[in-house]
């Protein structure tokens, strides 16, 4: 988010905003009910998360034959890997500005 200052300044002026509408105190700690509120900062922690996700490639075994959704054969004892950096990237999923930080989406 430090490259896009626009951004910044929003999920800045919910934050301020929400710290206003609390109790004379400042809070060091927002409840659960004023975490939900925070509807800019949840897209984009969100957006975030898309585009750099904490896991970019997970592998898992595969405990019996299957089909996947596509149709491909997966056998007993195989690895399947599962790319969140790339599928994130993908113009086919996401439209052309896929790799773009656009919270608003």
């Amino acid at each position: 988010m430090a490259g896009h200052p626009r951004c910044e300044w929003l999920i800045y002026g919910e934050l301020a905003a929400a710290v206003v509408a609390s109790p004379a105190d400042l809070p060091t700690n927002f409840t659960y009910d004023e975490l939900k509120k925070l509807n800019y900062l949840h897209t984009a922690l969100s957006e975030s998360l898309w585009l750099f996700p904490p896991v970019p490639i997970n592998s898992r075994l595969s405990l019996a034959e299957d089909i996947l959704p596509d149709g491909t054969y997966m056998g007993k004892g195989w690895f399947v890997d599962y790319l969140a950096y790339a599928m994130g990237r993908m113009e086919k999923l996401w439209g052309l500005d896929c790799k773009e930080f656009k919270p608003e989406r």
